[in-house]
């Protein structure tokens, strides 16, 4: 009993200490994450309507003033809208 006690507390120090029980290291977050919104007519139906849109932000990048009027363009794309079904 003593030598698979032994035995079992090697194996589990060994796992304990081998390069795959170390952390992940991950990427950082994106500049401008993006999002997803669903609209389903009732509740478990399946989604009429799928809205992707991103939310830029700042991140020590300069936001407004930098072009024409103080708008701000290029950093994520566009809003997408797929339709299911038809609107009308």
């Amino acid at each position: 009993m003593n030598k698979l006690m032994i035995i079992a507390l090697l194996l589990a120090t060994a796992l304990a200490y081998s390069p795959e029980a170390s952390a992940q290291d991950f990427s950082g977050l994106d500049k401008s994450p993006l999002d997803v919104a669903y609209y389903r007519a009732s509740r478990g139906s399946a989604p009429a309507m799928r809205v992707l849109y991103s939310r830029p932000q700042m991140n020590g990048r300069k936001v407004f003033g930098n072009l024409p009027g103080g708008l701000r363009q290029g950093l994520a794309p566009g809003c997408q809208r797929i339709h299911r079904n038809p609107l009308l």
